[in-house]
Order: C-alpha cells, then sequence, then structure tokens
C-alpha cells in the first residue's frame, strides 16, 4: 500500500488550514440604529459587539438615526467597553441637544447617564461623520456583495444613501453601490402590521426603499421581541457600576426586571441566521414584493409584484421558545471582555447554504467527529469554530498515518 509522504502530507494540511481560513470570516455589517430612548438599543449594540470579539462580527460602521448629540458619544461607551472604540460612527443631521422620546416619556433617559459615567471619546455627535458619506466611504471600500446592514433604527438615513450621487468614495450612485455590495438588509420590522421603526418617521422613507431596494430584505417583526422577555441576570449577575449594559438596564427597566427584546432578536439572525430558533414565515416565501404606504409607512404584502430579490420575514420555530429565545440573548450579553469565548461561538463561512439546517461528518480511522452547520443570513453556512480546527487536526491524523 502506497503511504503518503510527510511532505505532502504536511502541504495537504497546510492547504487546509488555508482554505478553512480563506472561506472563513467575520460577517460584514454597518448597523443602523436609534439607540437613544429604548432599553433593547444598548443590548442590540451589546449583542453586536460581543458577537465582534468573538470573531463573528465585523462592525464596519454604526450609524445614528437619532439627531441627538448625544447619541454617538454614548454608542461610543458601548463600543469601547468592548474594546471596539474605533468602531466609525455617523450621525443624522441637524443635531439637538435632546435626550429622550417626548412621546414615551415613561422611558428613563440614559445617554447623558452613559456618557457621564463611562469612558468615551467622540464628546458629540458634531465630532462624528455624516451619515451618507460614512455609508459610501465603508461600502466602496467592501467587497462586492459582502455587506450587511442591520437597520435596528429608522430608514432616513438609508433613503438618503439610495438618492445618493457619485463622489470621491465611488463612481457609482447609491442604489447601484448598494446593489454592489450589499447582500442584505436586516430590518426590525414586520412586513405585514405596523412597525415603529417604519412608522414612526416620514412613511416615504419606507415606501421608496421598499420599493427600489435591489437585494435581500429579512424582516425580523417587532412581534418577536414584544414576546422576548430578557433579561433579568442582566442587573443580579453583572457590575452595574463596571458594565453599561448592565448599567442602562438598570436605569430604563430596574433591578431584577425584565422587559421586552426588540432589536437583540434582529440582531440574533444578523449574526446567527435561522439558528435552530428561527423559521421562515410562510407568508413571505411566495416571492411577492414587501411595499409600504407612504402617507404612514405601513407595510403589506403586494401580490400584484414579484420581488427582485428574497423579501421574507421571519418567526419563532415550533420547537423553539420565547423564553429560549431571552436566555439565549441573555447569555450573550453576560459575557464580559477579558472572559473565555463562548464554546458555542461560530464561524461565518461564505460557503453555499441551504434554509435548512445540516450536518456534516468527518471520519477518521474508528473515530467519527460531527459538525453542526447552521443556516446563516442571507444563505451563510455557519460552522461552530472548534469544528474547522477539530476537522483539519482529524485529517492531519489521518494523513499522517
Amino acid at each position: 500500500m502506497r503511504r503518503t509522504t510527510f511532505s505532502t502530507s504536511i502541504a495537504l494540511v497546510s492547504f487546509l488550514a488555508t482554505a478553512a481560513t480563506a472561506v472563513c470570516s467575520p460577517k460584514k455589517i454597518i448597523i443602523e440604529t436609534d439607540f437613544y430612548a429604548f432599553s433593547d438599543d444598548p443590548n442590540a449594540i451589546g449583542m453586536a459587539n460581543a458577537f465582534m470579539s468573538w470573531g463573528e462580527l465585523e462592525i464596519l460602521g454604526i450609524i445614528s438615526s437619532i439627531n441627538s448629540e448625544y447619541a454617538s458619544p454614548a454608542i461610543d461607551v458601548i463600543d469601547t467597553f468592548y474594546g471596539n472604540g474605533d468602531v466609525p460612527l455617523a450621525v443624522r443631521r441637524p443635531l439637538n441637544d435632546s435626550t429622550g422620546v417626548w412621546e414615551y416619556s415613561d422611558y428613563p433617559d440614559y445617554v447623558i447617564p452613559l456618557i457621564e459615567h463611562f469612558y468615551e471619546d467622540v464628546g458629540s455627535g458634531y465630532n462624528t461623520s455624516y451619515p451618507v458619506p460614512l455609508y459610501r466611504k465603508l461600502l466602496a471600500e467592501a467587497p462586492d456583495n459582502s455587506v450587511t446592514i442591520a437597520m435596528i433604527g429608522f430608514l432616513d438615513n438609508i433613503y438618503d444613501l439610495l438618492l445618493s450621487k457619485p463622489d470621491n468614495y465611488s463612481s457609482l450612485s447609491g442604489l447601484d453601490l448598494v446593489k454592489a455590495k450589499v447582500v442584505e438588509l436586516v430590518m426590525q420590522a414586520s412586513p405585514t402590521t405596523p412597525s415603529y421603526n417604519l412608522d414612526h418617521v416620514n412613511g416615504t422613507y419606507a415606501e421608496y426603499v421598499l420599493s427600489v431596494w435591489p437585494n435581500t430584505i429579512t424582516f425580523v417583526p417587532g412581534s418577536i421581541g414584544s414576546a422576548t422577555k430578557c433579561c433579568v441576570a442582566l442587573t443580579t449577575e453583572l457590575d452595574i457600576s463596571t458594565n453599561p449594559i448592565a448599567f442602562t438596564w438598570n436605569i430604563t427597566v430596574g433591578y431584577n426586571e425584565s422587559y421586552k427584546s426588540w432589536d437583540p432578536t434582529a440582531m440574533l439572525y444578523v449574526a446567527r441566521g435561522l439558528g435552530n430558533w428561527y423559521i421562515w414565515n410562510e407568508t413571505t416565501e411566495e416571492g411577492y414584493a414587501v411595499e409600504a404606504n407612504a402617507t404612514n409607512g405601513y407595510t403589506y404584502i403586494d401580490t400584484t409584484k414579484k420581488s427582485p430579490a428574497p423579501q421574507r420575514a421571519v418567526e419563532i420555530a415550533p420547537t423553539y421558545s420565547n423564553t429560549s429565545l431571552a436566555d439565549l440573548i441573555q447569555s450573550i450579553l453576560l459575557w464580559t471582555p477579558g472572559e473565555a469565548n463562548p464554546a458555542d461561538s461560530v464561524s461565518y463561512c461564505n460557503s453555499a447554504s441551504t434554509t435548512t439546517n445540516t450536518t456534516a461528518n468527518a471520519t477518521a480511522s474508528s473515530a467519527s467527529l460531527s459538525v453542526t452547520a447552521y443556516t446563516g443570513a442571507a444563505g451563510r453556512q455557519i460552522v461552530p469554530a472548534w469544528g474547522v480546527s477539530a476537522s483539519v487536526g482529524v485529517l492531519l491524523a489521518c494523513v499522517l498515518l
């Protein structure tokens, strides 16, 4: 029997390791947020930062839909806490000095307390970029079909981006730039019922964005977050004085209390896709376009119009529960910088994937290694980080025999 030479084995293993590195990389995202008044906003930004710390996401930039000069510094507090204080920020103009949403005065303000209690080096929204130039810069610098936009705020900045003209960053129009660079728009909104993120501002934004968006849109309805009550342990297990996530939860929700988790349920999909917690909503799987009423921003499915790319919504899987979803979100937020990465942290791969969970098996001699690959956002495959290295290790053992 012919034996593989040692040099050939090393070359093969080197190739496998290189291939694994080449196809697996953090998912690039830009976050559009209304971080400002609601308790779920800091949690969503915290989750994104945790995923970035674990190598699952690369936050290219965070853009504020809120005109307050205090929004960006408060976001920087959380970014800095996770060691990501260099993430570019932008805020919508013109700026004002507001600290909360007047219609929701029962939600305590937290941006000023965050800025006063924790370190940040932005100082004011006046020191950050305008949204459209930052969008265009980040997209122009990104590889084609590589960016996911996490819309957990409003659509005004994205509307402006789509209407933008060629500039020093790109010779493409805004719409063409989005078509070339963005792979998916994930919206914390519903395709069939009123959504705060769409109807709180000018309905023209939602109408236009939904009517011309050239790539995949995934809706994570607010009904999921409303039924997902989180995160008691943030105040009981974390140090409120040193952890900005626990600090804001204590201010907005209270000690040992739980509340709704709208934006975190969307951020979970952005990072980890369907997992075993979501499935596709059947009513959005027919390929019809989701449209919005310009008068009020209300969405509906237009059965007379096919969408140019999938426009679909997720819902809780029948085998999962909102309680389990809340526990998962809470576990992500309980991680603090400096701790070991969670065992279930994952790497996102560029290989194609189906919309159902699949299992890959690697067998060496009498040993068998099972690696589960989950469906990622925009159809990207997700393989546990230990799975890649373990598979290479098993293959190394094989070729050296």
